[in-house]
């Protein structure tokens, strides 16, 4: 009799079936579901990158043209995978995919073990990408989707049948990011031990490694304890798998991080060059608006020297603060609440100086006593005292004898418990009191032959203003503008000797019903004055009747051709400089009359080397001093836009002997003898002072001036002696004052001439050399002294 199976073994049995059933529907949706998702992803996978042309992104790099590093150095060109140490490629390999040259692009057994890890966390702990999956994720969106995980995978399959695992593997140690912005092992190496992957010791190449899963946070400056634990567990690794011994590891795992900071580009507060990184942000920005400069991977290369910025800067500085001991003393910068008596014994109130160092060459001090004497002080390295001779400036200085207004000045202006500034040029050079000057200044100087711009000092302290007042300030000009009022005169009919009158006038101008009645700067009239001697005296009155007769389009024109951008007024007022322009604007206007009547060009930016392809992107000069030999023939070859004539050549010769008549005996005569230079000063309602000047291979433009037009310049400043100075100061240190001028080939008359008339002088009778266009001269000859002695008594009479 056969025996009934139990009921419990169909129900299992059934259970097994729709199990069984089940688990194969599901099987299928799964594939079915995996198949679509391949296929879309496959649909939408990017073409196959090129390995060999993908190199990391390079922040962009400023330097000068003498390799000065202006930014921080650019990173090295990284090492190629056959010069890597084989150590080094084990660690990594080591750190992140032992099995990288056995699987094809994916790793099975990697995959379920960080299953099983982050499984028994709760959360992703491990990953499981492979070297080939990291970099064929670079290529990818950032999305955290599985669609994006199966690209991944069939990118990387990709990758590993199109390249060799060598292939593969240069390309990823050449971009994997290490953090603090250092992309690719030999920048890594770089950044973190200041030398190159060759070099590296076992336990460097494991702490490099260990960086990997997370460059941001277990890099050494984020986490120095992290960078450590992670560099000692790929050592582990390394002595667990036998690359190297247990003595290494041992002496690898004692030794300290050996991390010694990020490298630094501090330089001497004289040597930076803000106003040349400033231009070459500015050139990309103008060219190239959307480019990172983070990723820009551009080497830009300023036409910056940084010897002659540093002089510049120096001298302008001097500059500003002479002039600011000129006007005197403006006052203590605070005053106690309860002043201390005038008696020296009194404390200190406490913690008065506390924090503050006292080895630096600018400190405050608290005034104690003021006597005839001079005034003690206490500062924070303790008491001294300024003698009376050091303080007879503090009145002012008279700008008709240089001698100090009221050299006791300081008794009224001084009082005990006053806190004033001191300073001192060297640590073992004596105190000075401090008078913070009110104005700013700039400084441009220009190599006229080939335009670069050796130095632009936009502010007479670095730490003051980001502001490049040498490149971007607009200010007016004032009689500098006069280089181009004669310009255009000697263009048509005007000679050197032509009377221009010096008399009270009064000019139909826009906006002043009344008119315009311009005055001269010494508020006299000369009558009748002779072109030359009104240049070289810059007198107003009689450039204003010489722009009524040139009119305001010829005027503007001519600068136009003679290298001014700015706006310009077509007003009378034109004539003396009261439309604002820039110091590149009046360098390119008086450089070219230093070439001859040449256009001259003005550039901040040398070359733009691409630090991925190594293409340049020349914009210089055959002729600038700082190009190697390959690349000014490459200039050379390459076309160029030769210089306009701005000027007419025997318009230029008289304007160019003018100028340097302004130079020897007008506005600018403070210039030492024997200096070749051409040069003309301005200056404009108290706000202004100005002086451009050239010699054979330089032009340079000073203004010195209140950025608001709130701090007048004070009584007795001009451009010659506000100015000036400062170009006497810079350009000894930049030419051998024994250069002279070429040869002049303009055929050129010298004749004398009586300035009071502008007619020839006669044998015998005084006279100044003036050089006219062949066939120009005055044929009439001037009234002799004894007539002209009779014509005054016949006036008195």
């Amino acid at each position: 009799m056969k025996r009934t199976p139990p009921a419990w073994r169909s129900t299992l049995k059934r259970a097994l079936l729709y199990t069984f059933m089940l688990a194969l529907l599901a099987s299928f949706a799964l594939a079915l579901w995996l198949s679509r998702l391949s296929a879309r992803a496959h649909a939408n996978l990017p073409p196959l990158p090129d390995l060999n042309a993908w190199h990391p992104e390079l922040p962009g790099h400023i330097t000068t043209a003498d390799a000065w590093p202006i930014t921080s150095p650019a990173p090295p060109l990284p090492t190629t995978y056959d010069d890597l140490p084989p150590l080094l490629i084990t660690t990594v390999l080591a750190a992140e995919d032992e099995d990288f040259f056995a699987h094809r692009g994916y790793n099975p057994r990697s995959i379920a073990r960080a299953a099983l890890v982050n499984l028994r966390a709760g959360e992703v702990v491990q990953g499981a990408s492979t070297i080939t999956q990291q970099v064929a994720k670079h290529f990818l969106d950032r999305q955290k989707t599985t669609h994006r995980k199966i690209q991944e995978l069939l990118l990387a399959r990709q990758l590993e049948a199109h390249y060799t695992k060598p292939e593969i593997l240069a390309a990823y140690l050449r971009n994997v990011y290490f953090g603090q912005q250092a992309w690719g092992i030999t920048a890594a190496s770089h950044r973190y031990f200041h030398t190159s992957p060759h070099n590296l010791t076992p336990g460097q190449m494991a702490m490099l490694a260990g960086i990997l899963p997370a460059p941001s946070n277990y890099n050494p400056v984020a986490s120095p304890e992290i960078a450590t634990q992670k560099r000692n567990r790929v050592l582990r690794r390394l002595h667990d798998i036998g690359v190297i011994d247990a003595a290494t590891y041992q002496r690898e795992v004692a030794a300290p991080l050996d991390f010694g900071g990020l490298p630094t580009t501090e330089t001497s507060p004289a040597l930076r060059l803000p106003e040349a990184h400033a231009d070459a942000l500015q050139h990309v920005a103008e060219h190239h608006p959307d480019t990172d400069w983070n990723e820009a991977a551009q080497r830009i290369v300023t036409t910056h020297r940084p010897a002659l910025q540093a002089l510049a800067r120096q001298a302008l500085q001097e500059g500003v603060e002479a002039h600011a001991r000129r006007q005197g003393f403006p006052g203590p910068v605070a005053r106690l609440k309860d002043a201390p008596h005038a008696n020296p014994n009194a404390p200190t109130p406490a913690h008065l100086f506390e924090g503050l160092n006292a080895a630096t060459r600018v400190t405050p001090a608290l005034v104690r006593t003021v006597d005839r004497r001079g005034i003690l002080l206490h500062a924070p390295r303790g008491e001294l005292t300024l003698p009376a001779d050091e303080l007879r400036w503090l009145g002012g200085i008279n700008p008709r004898t240089d001698a100090p207004r009221d050299p006791h000045a300081y008794l009224n202006l001084l009082h005990p418990g006053d806190l004033v500034i001191i300073h001192r040029l060297s640590p073992d050079a004596p105190w000075q009191l401090h008078a913070a000057p009110r104005a700013e200044g700039a400084l441009l100087l220009l190599d006229h032959t080939s335009g670069d711009i050796l130095a632009s000092v936009g502010s007479h302290r670095l730490d003051r203003s980001a502001f490049n007042r040498a490149t971007r300030a607009c200010r007016q000009p004032g009689s500098l503008f006069k280089t181009i009022l004669f310009a255009e005169a000697l263009s048509g009919s005007l000679t050197l000797a032509s009377p221009l009158r010096d008399i009270p006038t009064t000019v139909e101008t826009r906006g002043q019903p009344r008119g315009w009645e311009p005055r001269n700067a010494d508020a006299d009239f000369k009558g009748t004055i002779t072109a030359l001697d009104a240049l070289v005296a810059s007198r107003n009155i009689p450039a204003v009747h010489l722009y009524e007769r040139l009119g305001a389009p010829a005027l503007i024109n001519r600068a136009r051709k003679m290298g001014v951008t700015a706006e310009l007024d077509p007003t009378a007022s034109l004539a003396l400089g009261a439309s604002c322009v820039t110091l590149p604007d009046m360098a390119r206007t008086h450089a070219s009359v230093a070439r001859g009547g040449l256009t001259t060009s003005s550039r901040s930016i040398d070359r733009i080397v691409d630090l991925k392809s190594g293409r340049i992107n020349d914009r210089g000069h055959f002729t600038s001093l700082t190009a190697s030999a390959p690349a000014r023939l490459s200039r050379i070859a390459a076309p160029l836009n030769p210089p306009e004539q701005a000027l007419g050549p025997r318009a230029n010769a008289l304007l160019h002997h003018a100028l340097t008549q302004v130079a020897t005996r007008g506005t600018a005569s403070d210039l030492p003898d024997g200096w070749p230079l051409i040069a003309k000063t301005g200056t404009t309602n108290e706000f202004d002072a100005w002086i451009a000047a050239a010699d054979p291979h330089h032009t340079f433009v000073v203004w010195v001036g209140s950025d608001k037009n709130t701090e007048p310049l004070g009584r007795g400043e001009h451009g010659g002696r506000t100015a000036l100075p400062i170009l006497a100061d810079l350009y000894p240190h930049l030419e051998n004052p024994a250069i002279t001028w070429p040869e002049r080939n303009i055929p050129l008359d010298e004749v004398l001439i009586d300035p009071d008339t502008g007619l020839r002088a006669r044998p015998g009778e005084p006279g100044q050399p003036y050089l006219f266009v062949p066939g120009t001269a005055p044929g009439d000859f001037a009234p002799t002294r004894a007539s002209r002695q009779i014509l005054r008594l016949d006036a008195i009479r």
